[in-house]
């Protein structure tokens, strides 16, 4: 059986709910995140990713994401097939700023 043969095997071997999670977890987002955007408790989150995670044999949730990302490209599948992940890119109306630079400052006239 060749890669792509057993990637799509394994992707089929996921459940929708599974999958659902899992296309927001490649995301970055958490699993209060998750919950929140699927209705369901994080613990729920938790327990899909943790199902998904033997499946795919992996030891956290960040090599969960990875395999499944890895997946996706190898059967050639967009993680986009559910309506409530994003498909357009994040932007910030706000140019980063440190929290460092939010903080007060004591001039030297302050001092004496």
């Amino acid at each position: 059986m060749d890669e792509s043969a057993m990637a799509r095997d394994t992707l089929a071997s996921l459940t929708d709910k599974q999958r659902a999670v899992l296309d927001l977890l490649i995301q970055h987002k958490s699993s209060k995140e998750i919950a929140r955007a699927l209705s369901i408790s994080p613990y729920t989150v938790d327990q899909r990713i943790g199902a998904v995670r033997q499946k795919l044999r992996a030891s956290n949730r960040s090599e969960v994401a990875r395999a499944y990302s890895a997946l996706l490209m190898i059967c050639d599948e967009s993680a986009y097939g559910f309506p409530y992940v994003e498909t357009k890119p994040l932007t910030m109306n706000v140019p980063f700023r440190p929290r460092a630079w939010n903080r007060p400052t004591l001039s030297l006239m302050q001092w004496h």
